[in-house]
């Protein structure tokens, strides 16, 4: 068992964080690519699927809970690139939701 975020997981959950995390990152990291923001922007939900994320994810990019997203498996260097088309960093996304 692991302690992570003051909650204990086991090896398991760990590996599967681990494997939808590496997904998020790989789907962030493609929004470095101009052409791929156009083909996000024009449908955000159709893109996500493209990388499987899964519903809770899709969900999580759509509101841009990084804050979520991170307790997914999401690297703040790599979500930056979803953050960026609000024109934010990662951090200032999260401090903004937490003002609400």
């Amino acid at each position: 068992m692991c302690n992570v975020g003051g909650s204990f997981i086991g090896v398991t959950q760990l590996r599967d964080r681990f494997a939808r995390g590496r997904i998020i990152n790989r789907f962030c990291v493609s929004l470095r690519e101009p052409n791929a923001q156009r083909i996000f922007s024009c449908n955000e939900g159709a893109y996500c699927l493209e990388f499987g994320l899964n519903r809770e994810e899709r969900q999580a990019v759509k509101d841009r809970d990084f804050e979520t997203l991170v307790d997914m498996g999401g690297f703040v260097p790599e979500l930056d690139s979803l953050a960026a088309l609000s024109g934010l960093t990662t951090l200032q996304a999260i401090r903004m939701r937490r003002r609400r």
